[in-house]
C-alpha cells in the first residue's frame, strides 16, 4: 500500500504544535488590540495622544452628552418642575366635559400598564393606580391638547382619539422623562473627581456662567491637554481634558495604552508578521493532510464529519454565547471600578478566551468541510435544511404528479391556472405588505420569473401540440415513415405522439402487406390465366374442328354449340382476368391520342345495336353534333364504353328506356349513362366497381363481375374519372375527361396544310 507525507502523524503532530502556539499568539494579540486599537492606530501613525482618533472620540461623546443635558436643562428647569402640571387635555366639542391628565398620572399608567375599555354609557382608562372615567354621547365629537407637543387634534370619536393620539402622545411624555432622568443622573456624577472631562459654559444673552467643571472661563486653557469653544444653541461652551489626569477614567487609561503602543509597535508587529505566517502556512498544510490515515484508501471521515452543518453550528454558537456569559459575570466584581487595572486584564483574559473558543470552532468546521469536500459527499448530506428542502420538494412534486396524472386534459388546464392565480396574488400581495425597494425588487423579479415561466410553459405545449398536429398531417398525406420526435415532451403529448407513431408504423406495414397480397394475388391471377389459356386455345380449336366435320346428329352439334359458348365465355373470362390484374397495378402500356369522346361512343352504340333490341331495350341518345375532344387511348376507351354498355344490356330491366347524354362543366367533357335496373340495387355504388361484384345476388346473367372495375381502372390510367351512383332502381354511370379547348384557327400560308391547333385545360391542375 503506497504511503505518502500527508498521512504522516509526525507532520501532523508538528504542524498542529505550530498551529496552536501561532494561533495562540495571534489571539492573545488581537485580544490586546481589541482593548488598544485606537491607541495602536495612532501611535503607528506617530501622532500626539490628543490627536488620535480615539482620544477625539472620548471628548466628541462626553461633550454631546453634556449638551443633551442642557437642550433638556433649557426646555424645562430642575427647581421650578411640577410633577402634577397637567400635560394632556381631552374635552367635548362644547367644553362642557374635559379631563386632565398630569405628568404624574403619565409615568404612572405607562409603569403600570395602559387600559381603556368602555362601560355603559362611560369610558375607563388608567393605569397603576390611575382611573379615570368619562361619559360620552354617540356620534358626539372629542378634541386632545398637549402642550408638551404644541398639538392641538382634530374632531375625534373618544375611542378613536385615544388610540390614534392620546397613547402615542402618552409614550412620548414617558420617553423624554426616562431621558431627562438619565441625563440628570449623569450631571449629577460628572465631576472633577470622576471624570477629566472639564467645561465651562456660558448664556449666551447673559454672559453668565450656568456650568463649570475645572474650567473658569472660556478662554482658560490653563493646564489643558485638549482645549476647545464650541456654540451650541442658547450657549457657548469650553471644553477641554485635565492634563494631569488626577481621575482614573477612560482618558488615563488611554494614555496609559498610548504610551505602551508607542514603546511595543515594532515588536508587536514583528509578533503580528511571524505568528500570521507560522499560522498561515501550517493551516495549508493541514488542510491538504487532514482526511488521510495510514494503510486507509481514499479520504477517512470521522464522526463529527457525518454531522449536519447547521448542527453543528448551532452548538458552536450556543458554546461561545455560554462561554461569554460566564465569563461576564465576575466583570462587576473584578471591574466595577472604572479605570481598574484587574477589570482590564480580566478583559483581556475574557476576550482571549471567547476568541479562542470561535477560532477552535471555525477551526473544526473549516476541516470538516475540508474533509467532506474530499469525500465528494452532496450538499444534501451535510445540509439539514437541503436535506429536508429536498425531501418536501420531492413529496410536493410526486404528489403533484400524482394528481396531475389522475385528471383529464382539462382538469390539468384548471389546475394550472389556480396554481398560477394563486401564485401571483401571494407575491402581488406581498407587494402590497411591504415598503422595503429591495424585497419590492425581489418580489418584482419573481413575479417577473412566474409570468415568463408561465409564458415558456405555454409556448412549450404549443410547439408540442404544434410537432404532433404536423406529424398527424404528414401521415394524413401518405408519408407513414414520418416520425414525430418525442423528445422532451410532457407525459400526455408524448403518449399521444408515440400513438401516432405507432399508428403510421401500423398503417405502413398493413398498406405494404396489403401491397405484397395484392401483388401476389395479381400475379397468381395472371399466371393461372396463362396457364388456363393454353390448354383452352386448344379446346377452342377443337370445337371449332368438330363443327366443321359437319354431324349430321343433331344433338351433337347442339354439344358442339354448347361447348363452343362456354369456352369463349371462358376466353373472355381469362383475357379479362389479365386485363383487370394489369389494369390494376397500372401495368398497360397506353397509346394516348387525341379523339372525339361522342364519335367513340356512338360507335360503341352501333356494335351492341342487336344486343340491346335483344333486350327490348330503347337508347335515347342526347350527344352534341359537334362531339368533344380530349386525351385518351382510344382502343382503352372504347373498351370502358364496351363494358359499361354491355353492363347495361345484362342487367337493364327489358322494355325501359336506356339515356345517354353527353355535358359539359369546368373544363370536363362527361357521358352520362341511366337506365332502370332489372333487379333490386341493394348494395352500394362503390362495391360495383370492385371485382367480381354483380348487379344481380343470384348470378343468373352471364359476366364475370370484372367489368366495372375493368372500366373504371382504365378511366383512371388515361387521367380521367369514372363515378357510379344508385337511386333506388336506378343506374347511372359518368365518364369524365378533361375536355381539350379549340383555339382560333391560324391562318394557313399558300401551298401549306391547315392543321387544328388544340389546348388540354385539367381541372385538377387549375385546383
Amino acid at each position: 500500500m503506497k504511503h505518502n507525507w500527508k498521512s504522516s502523524r509526525l507532520l501532523r503532530l508538528f504542524l498542529g504544535s505550530v498551529q496552536v502556539i501561532s494561533a495562540v499568539i495571534l489571539i492573545l494579540f488581537a485580544s490586546v488590540l481589541v482593548q488598544i486599537s485606537d491607541a495602536i492606530s495612532g501611535a503607528l501613525k506617530n501622532q500626539p495622544v490628543e490627536q488620535s482618533s480615539g482620544f477625539k472620540r472620548y471628548v466628541e461623546a462626553d461633550l454631546e452628552r453634556l449638551q443633551k443635558y442642557l437642550q433638556e436643562r433649557e426646555k424645562r428647569s430642575i427647581e421650578g418642575r411640577d410633577e402634577n402640571q397637567p400635560v394632556i387635555y381631552i374635552y367635548n366639542e362644547d367644553r362642557t366635559k374635559e379631563i386632565q391628565i398630569t405628568r404624574q398620572e403619565v409615568l404612572a399608567m405607562e409603569e403600570g400598564g395602559i387600559y381603556f375599555y368602555q362601560s355603559g354609557d362611560k369610558y375607563v382608562f388608567g393605569g397603576g393606580n390611575v382611573k379615570k372615567e368619562m361619559t360620552f354621547e354617540e356620534e358626539e365629537g372629542w378634541y386632545a391638547q398637549s402642550p408638551e407637543m404644541g398639538y392641538i387634534t382634530s374632531q375625534y370619536g373618544l375611542e378613536d382619539l385615544f388610540y390614534d393620539e392620546i397613547y402615542s402622545w402618552m409614550n412620548r411624555i414617558y420617553a423624554e422623562e426616562l431621558s431627562y432622568q438619565s441625563e440628570e443622573e449623569f450631571y449629577m456624577n460628572f465631576t472633577e473627581e470622576s471624570s477629566n472631562f472639564r467645561y465651562y459654559v456660558e448664556d449666551k444673552k447673559t454672559g453668565k456662567s450656568v456650568l463649570a467643571c475645572g474650567i473658569k472661563d472660556l478662554q482658560d486653557a490653563e493646564g489643558m491637554r485638549y482645549f476647545k469653544n464650541v456654540d451650541t444653541g442658547s450657549y457657548r461652551i469650553a471644553y477641554g481634558v485635565d492634563g494631569m489626569m488626577p481621575a482614573a477614567d477612560k482618558y488615563q487609561d488611554y494614555i496609559a495604552d498610548y504610551s505602551n503602543a508607542e514603546k511595543w509597535q515594532t515588536f508587536m508587529i514583528a509578533l503580528l508578521l511571524t505568528g500570521g505566517l507560522g499560522w498561515l502556512v501550517s493551516l495549508v498544510l493541514l488542510l491538504a493532510c487532514t482526511g488521510y490515515k495510514k494503510h486507509k484508501e481514499g479520504i477517512v471521515l470521522t464522526r463529527m464529519d457525518h454531522m449536519r452543518l447547521e448542527g453543528y453550528t448551532f452548538l458552536l454558537v450556543i458554546g461561545v454565547f455560554g462561554l461569554w456569559t460566564v465569563l461576564m459575570v465576575p466583570i462587576g466584581i473584578l471591574g466595577s471600578g472604572i479605570g481598574s487595572s484587574s477589570s482590564a486584564v480580566y478583559q483581556v483574559i475574557m476576550n482571549a478566551s471567547v476568541m479562542g473558543a470561535v477560532y477552535l470552532g471555525c477551526y473544526w468546521l473549516l476541516f470538516t468541510c475540508v474533509r467532506r469536500f474530499k469525500a465528494h459527499t452532496s450538499l444534501a448530506d451535510n445540509f439539514l435544511l437541503l436535506s429536508g428542502a429536498r425531501a418536501v420538494l420531492r413529496w410536493l412534486r410526486e404528489g403533484f404528479k400524482a394528481l396531475y396524472k389522475d385528471r383529464n386534459m382539462s382538469g390539468r388546464v384548471i389546475l394550472g391556472f389556480v396554481s398560477y392565480v394563486l401564485a401571483s396574488t401571494f407575491l402581488l400581495l406581498l407587494w402590497d405588505s411591504t415598503y422595503s425597494g429591495f424585497m419590492r425588487l425581489i418580489l418584482f423579479l419573481l413575479l417577473a420569473a412566474l409570468n415568463i415561466g408561465t409564458l415558456a410553459l405555454l409556448l412549450r405545449y404549443v410547439g408540442q401540440r404544434r410537432k404532433i398536429s404536423e406529424g398527424a398531417e404528414k401521415q394524413a398525406e401518405g408519408d407513414w415513415d414520418h416520425q414525430i420526435d418525442t423528445a422532451g415532451m410532457w407525459a400526455e403529448e408524448k403518449t399521444l405522439a408515440e400513438s401516432i407513431n405507432q399508428m403510421g408504423a401500423g398503417l405502413q406495414k398493413a398498406i405494404d402487406s396489403a401491397t405484397r397480397n395484392e401483388r401476389m394475388k395479381t400475379e397468381l391471377i395472371v399466371n393461372v390465366s396463362h396457364d388456363i389459356k393454353t390448354p383452352l386455345t386448344s379446346i377452342i380449336n377443337y370445337v371449332d374442328l368438330i363443327r366443321r366435320e359437319n354431324c349430321e346428329n343433331e344433338n351433337i352439334r347442339k354439344y358442339i354449340q354448347i361447348l363452343d359458348q362456354k369456352s369463349q365465355r371462358l376466353k373472355q373470362l381469362t383475357e379479362d382476368l389479365v386485363e383487370a390484374a394489369k389494369a390494376n397495378t397500372g401495368n398497360i402500356e397506353l397509346n394516348v391520342e387525341r379523339l372525339d369522346m361522342v364519335q367513340l361512343l356512338k360507335q360503341a352504340m352501333g356494335e351492341l345495336e342487336d344486343k340491346f333490341a335483344a333486350r327490348n331495350l330503347l337508347v335515347v341518345p342526347n350527344l352534341p353534333e359537334e362531339g368533344a375532344l380530349i386525351l385518351a387511348d382510344g382502343r382503352r376507351l372504347w373498351r370502358v364504353f364496351e363494358n359499361l354498355l354491355n353492363n347495361i344490356c345484362k342487367y337493364a330491366m327489358p322494355g325501359t328506356r336506356v339515356y345517354l347524354d353527353m355535358c359539359r362543366s369546368n373544363g370536363m367533357a362527361a357521358v352520362v349513362m341511366k337506365n332502370i335496373s332489372e333487379s333490386p340495387l341493394n348494395i352500394p355504388a362503390d362495391e360495383l366497381t370492385e371485382r367480381f361484384t354483380r348487379g344481380d345476388a343470384s348470378r343468373s346473367t352471364e359476366g364475370s363481375g370484372l367489368g366495372l372495375s375493368i372500366a373504371k381502372s382504365l378511366t383512371e390510367l388515361m387521367g380521367g374519372r369514372l363515378e357510379l351512383y344508385l337511386d333506388g332502381d336506378l343506374f347511372r354511370a359518368t365518364v369524365e375527361f378533361p375536355e381539350i379547348i379549340r383555339t382560333e384557327e391560324p391562318k394557313v400560308p399558300d401551298g401549306g396544310e391547315k392543321k387544328e391547333e388544340t389546348a388540354v385545360v385539367s381541372p385538377w391542375e387549375e385546383e
